[in-house]
């Protein structure tokens, strides 16, 4: 599947590590196997959920592996480093359930299950989980193909900082 490049737009090889992923995504493009996440990220306090994702956004603007869509081209599978794709950061209140840790639980564990669509991207997805008034937690997941556990935490202190 090929997809459209600008002019604008950087065209790369996948690395060793990420031509690895590839392969094996390919073979089951189903698989969860390579979604990683952050379930609980815990923020206590008040968070204004307009203030926070406005923060995440200036993050996510400064980070090309974000803005990583794939396409497979007569030489192989490449990157193209783009356009940031739309993308919204939802948020759910689950402070009303009988038990808002589980139930913020298992929305993460549902979301976390569904797999990442390599060729349209984005390969990212957040969610701000207000538990109660006190408390939120921060839900981050991203296609290992593009982030690495490392990265994940890099990315979660810059948006503390902004």
């Amino acid at each position: 599947m090929s997809t459209q490049s600008r002019p604008s737009d950087v065209v790369l090889a996948l690395s060793a590590a990420q031509l690895g992923i590839w392969f094996a995504q390919q073979r089951d493009a189903e698989s969860t196997e390579y979604n990683i996440g952050e379930f609980f990220v815990e923020i206590r306090g008040h968070v204004d959920p307009f203030l926070f994702e406005r923060a995440l956004r200036q993050v996510v603007e400064r980070i090309e592996a974000l803005r990583v869509r794939l396409t497979l081209e007569a030489e192989g599978p490449r990157q193209i480093i783009g356009v940031l794709p739309l993308w919204r950061m939802p948020v759910f209140d689950v402070s009303g359930e009988a038990n808002p840790q589980t139930a913020a639980m298992s929305w993460m564990q549902a979301n976390l299950a569904e797999p990442f669509d390599l060729f349209r991207g984005p390969l990212f997805g957040y969610a701000l989980l207000k538990i109660s008034a006190k408390c939120y937690y921060w839900y981050a997941r991203y296609d290992h193909i593009i982030i690495d556990g490392f990265s994940m935490s890099v990315i979660a202190r810059h948006v503390a900082e902004c």
